[in-house]
């Protein structure tokens, strides 16, 4: 029984932590960083170069029409460890992938990145 136990634990996790992307990934080149800061204290990024010509939609929470992504700049979390790599992807002109998850008004919300080199 023990041994049924883990291997059924170990495919969850295998299923669960994928490196495979996921909805609400968009792979491309940073197109324009925007930060507005007056009131909104809000950044927003657009990609292009993406796969075809695809716009980040905040799957899996929701479909957002706009072709910029946002963050708050008010989220510690967001502004110490996604925003340098955001401008290290910008700086270098290399892929990055924007993850987010649904929607801030009419705009996909980024919650992490994937950029490589790690």
């Amino acid at each position: 029984m023990k041994l049924l136990f883990a291997a059924y634990l170990t495919a969850v996790v295998a299923l669960t932590h994928s490196p495979t992307c996921i909805a609400g990934d968009l792979t491309g080149r940073i197109n324009v960083i925007a930060p507005y800061l007056a009131g909104q204290n809000q950044l927003y990024v657009s990609l292009k170069d993406t796969t075809n010509n695809a716009i980040p939609d905040g799957s899996p929470g929701g479909t957002c029409p706009s072709t910029f992504a946002i963050a708050l700049m008010s989220d510690a979390n967001f502004k110490n460890f996604i925003y340098p790599v955001i401008l290290i992807a910008k700086t270098t002109d290399t892929f990055i992938t924007l993850r987010t998850n649904g929607c801030f008004g009419a705009y996909p919300l980024i919650v992490g990145v994937d950029y490589t080199p790690r």
